[in-house]
């Protein structure tokens, strides 16, 4: 199982004061964003805690020796915003309600899941992180958002070709084990094998955007 890399920031330690091991939430994303915004003047554009690092993307051309290589007693990696691909890109589309919303940070990783894909079937996932992702405003005077997507494991097939959900599964429901939506499967992640990316079913609802069951 692969996971992603990035480049090397500097060698502070900070917000020691939090303990990212013990997993992440709501207040500790917050926290972070804020560090790099506020502290550091960084414009970051996605937190992703994922297995047991934080991989943060920063504007290209960022001095990454100025940036922490601690946060919270947890690694930290970089890369720039030309390093992401389009599937990171949070989207929607018109689709129908559901009940029955699972809030992503209560989604631990290893946590089994899966992808209730209608064109070719159930697979299983396991959840490998979390990630917050700041979206463009929809117009003038509006403020930026900050969602959360999921990133889950879906492995192999019996091929040795990445599994995952088919194009025609986008939008399909990411599902827990008693079958509450974690999140709405986007694709898979591209040059990250095996790894697939979701809007967490929750943001949508907040930002006022339907969800679809994909049953």
């Amino acid at each position: 199982m692969g996971l992603p890399s990035g480049r090397r920031g500097g060698h502070a330690r900070v917000l020691e004061e939090r303990d990212a091991r013990e997993g992440p939430t709501r207040s500790l994303f917050d926290a972070v964003i804020q560090y790099f915004e506020h502290e550091l003047q960084v414009a970051v554009s996605s937190v992703v805690y994922i297995w047991t690092f934080w991989l943060i993307t920063v504007p290209d051309g960022t001095n990454l020796s100025s940036l922490p290589w601690v946060l919270g007693h947890v690694p930290c990696t970089y890369r720039f915003e030309s390093d992401e691909n389009d599937y990171e890109q949070a989207a929607s589309r018109g689709m129908q309600p559901t009940e029955g919303m699972r809030d992503p940070f209560g989604v631990y990783v290893g946590d089994r899941l899966t992808i209730n894909d209608s064109f070719s079937g159930v697979r299983d996932a396991v959840q490998m992180g979390i990630e917050r992702r700041k979206v463009p405003s929809d117009g003038p005077g509006e403020e930026e958002r900050w969602i959360a997507q999921v990133w889950v494991w879906v492995g192999f097939n019996d091929d040795g070709l990445a599994a995952g959900a088919s194009a025609d599964g986008d939008g399909s429901a990411i599902l827990d084990q008693d079958g509450d939506v974690v999140a709405i499967f986007r694709g898979m992640l591209e040059g990250l094998p095996g790894y697939a990316i979701g809007v967490a079913g929750s943001t949508l609802e907040e930002i006022s955007l339907p969800v679809v069951s994909g049953v």
